[in-house]
Formats: C-alpha cells, structure tokens, sequence
C-alpha cells in the first residue's frame, strides 16, 4: 500500500500517511468501561486498574465473568501477587466486581470474577453507599482467595470495608484482642499496646495481626509481664532502633533470666559478640 500512496496529498500539498485504527469486532482486542477511567481509575490506582485490565481481558462475553489464577495477573503485569490481591480488595470496595468460588462435583474449585454493570458502583467521592448491592457468593462472603485455597478477609459481617462505621476505636479493638480465648491473639494485644502501633482501621489491623501470627504463636507460653519487659529493655537498646515481635523472641530468655538475678536495678541492655561469633545482651545496671 505505502508504493501506491507515496504520492497522495492534501488539498494543502502535505503528504498522506495511512495507517490503520484498531478494529473492535476482533476477539484479540477487549473494553474498558470510559466511566472507569473517567472516576474510578484514580481510587483504584495502578494495582487495581491493572487487575480490572486483566479481569476485562479474560471476561466472557455475555455473562462478563472472568476466572484468570492470581498468579496469571501478576505474570501479565509483572508485578507480586501481594499486588493482585490488593488491587481485588479496590475493586471489591467499589463494588466494580464480584467473588464467587465455582463449585465442581460438590467440592470447591476455581474462583470466579464477576464485572459488575457501572450502575452498581459504589461512588468513590460522595461516600454514599452504592444504590444497588451485588449479591455475594455464599462460599466466600465478599472476600478476596489467596494462595493455597485460604481466603483474604475484607468483609465484616457481609459489608466490605468502605462501609464500616467511621467511629473507629482502636482502644476497643485492643480489648477485643487481650480477652480473645486465643493466646497468640492476646499476645499480639501486648505487643500492638506496649508498642503504641496505631492502625488507622480493621484492614490495617488485620494486616498487622497476619503479619504477627508466627512469633505469637511461638509466644504462647510466656507470661503477659515478661513480653511487655522485653519490649521495654529492647526499646531502651542503643543499637535497635527499630525491632519485631520476633525480635522479642530471640532475647526474652536471656531477659527474662537476667530479670530473676538479683543485684543493682537494670537500666538498659546492650549487645555484646562473644569470641565464637555470638551475639548476647549484656545488662547495664544502674
């Protein structure tokens, strides 16, 4: 074609370029609602939109349901699938899709997305709920699949997020976790209220207990008393300026022995390497 328009011009005497334009009737190419793009995009960000570009890609036609694994969206965009997930959770809030976990000879398969219609979006400057609540599946209660067939939570009692009460009381929140029948869950209390960590809401509260589990649960015989010293003697370190509950965990024998010795108050601890290349903590008394 290009020999043939070499010498095509204008009326004003500027040279013709030919090119084509994408055609929409072709099955390699999918839709983006502009409304999306127009509002949601920016509340979503670039986790979310990417996910929702993937979820349209792979959508059916007619029933707009789409079920890629979370590990083919994160290859498809070249991101974790820690993002994938966080950018399911954006777009559950907004109600933008829907969860469902197909059910295959009675036993529990693939997870299905579903692409709501934009009249069902929740509204991401008013605050108001949504006009029209999409039903969730049953079987996974509005919450996002993580790996190995666990599920991430996002919901409280069947609403998402976005509409829990704005009154958040981290006060009450700790209580809930020091007089929960789990000792690993009263264990990560302490440790959140010695020290002072201030999540804003429950997705980050339910973050910081996740990321806690192990170490409190390796935590489960020790008394209240002796963990929150721990974090006391290992907050006046010079040398930790920042520290974990597994940190905890690694120095509250040896605390917790020097604690039972008697002699002069101790002030402070500070590390110390032995000649066989170990690390200790050595009191400093007053």
């Amino acid at each position: 074609m290009g020999g043939q328009n070499e010498g095509l011009k204008n009326m004003e005497g500027k040279q013709l370029t030919f090119f084509k334009i994408r055609d929409l009737r072709k099955k390699d190419q999918f839709k983006i609602d502009d409304a999306y793009l127009n509002g949601w995009a920016k509340h979503c960000g670039l986790d979310g939109s990417a996910v929702y570009m993937s979820l349209c890609r792979h959508a059916d036609f007619n029933s707009q349901k789409a079920f890629p694994s979370q590990e083919k969206i994160a290859e498809e965009h070249g991101v974790s699938v820690r993002t994938v997930r966080r950018g399911l959770r954006k777009l559950i809030q907004f109600n933008i899709i829907s969860v469902e976990r197909e059910r295959v000879g009675g036993k529990f398969s693939n997870y299905i997305y579903t692409l709501l219609d934009k009249s069902e979006w929740r509204n991401p400057t008013s605050g108001q709920k949504r006009p029209m609540v999409h039903q969730r599946s049953k079987t996974t209660g509005g919450k996002v699949p993580t790996k190995d067939n666990t599920v991430l939570r996002i919901t409280n009692n069947n609403k998402s997020m976005s509409d829990e009460p704005t009154d958040w009381n981290l006060e009450k929140e700790i209580e809930k976790l020091l007089t929960d029948p789990k000792r690993h869950i009263q264990i990560i209390g302490v440790w959140i209220r010695s020290m002072g960590l201030r999540p804003e809401n429950a997705e980050q509260m339910q973050s910081l207990i996740k990321r806690n589990l192990r170490p409190a649960r390796l935590l489960n015989g020790y008394k209240n008393e002796d963990i929150e010293e721990t974090i006391k003697v290992l907050k006046n370190t010079d040398y930790l300026k920042k520290f974990t509950l597994e940190t905890c965990l690694k120095y509250i024998d040896e605390i917790i022995a020097q604690k039972k010795k008697l002699g002069p108050k101790i002030i402070r601890f500070e590390e110390i390497i032995k000649p066989d290349g170990s690390r200790v903590m050595r009191p400093i008394y007053k």
